[in-house]
């Protein structure tokens, strides 16, 4: 069966339509804490599993790949998080030996933060309903999987 070939019917489009919408509800469940959801991943994937003691220091080639972005829109989204002290840069004089650590501030942040992205997830899957939002996950799963995501 064909698809339509109208530029309405985008895949992509869909997705970043779907997307925006969903960042700005957990942008807006974030607030309180003065972070975005972007800034959240990173001090997630930073502390390891949230709330488990102090990860080791991480390669921004590695915390890119987990977060499955390149290493400019990284650096875009660490920037406020270096400049606010929460995360710190560890390493010698070369820059590509260079590590990420989440400070103490970054992970009392984080721990302020992780009521309100519990409610960002609740507000989610209460929109959508349990199995859709389950099936939703699986698919964007697979998806990453079958394209060759990160």
């Amino acid at each position: 069966m064909s698809e339509p070939a109208a530029p309405s019917y985008c895949t992509c489009l869909a997705l970043r339509r779907a997307t925006r919408r969903v960042t700005q509800i957990y942008d807006a469940h974030m607030k309180p804490a003065g972070l975005r959801i972007t800034q959240f991943a990173v001090l997630g994937q930073l502390a390891g599993a949230p709330g488990a003691p102090g990860a080791a220091p991480v390669s921004i080639t590695a915390l890119a790949r987990r977060l499955g972005l390149d290493r400019s829109t990284l650096g875009r989204n660490l920037r406020p998080l270096l400049k606010a002290g929460l995360v710190a840069v560890e390493g010698g004089g070369d820059r590509r030996a260079h590590a990420l650590a989440l400070t103490e501030a970054g992970r009392g942040l984080l721990d302020k933060a992780l009521p309100l992205w519990r409610d960002a997830q609740r507000h989610v899957s209460e929109k959508l309903g349990r199995e859709k939002t389950r099936a939703l996950r699986a698919a964007l799963d697979e998806t990453t999987a079958i394209l060759g995501g990160r």
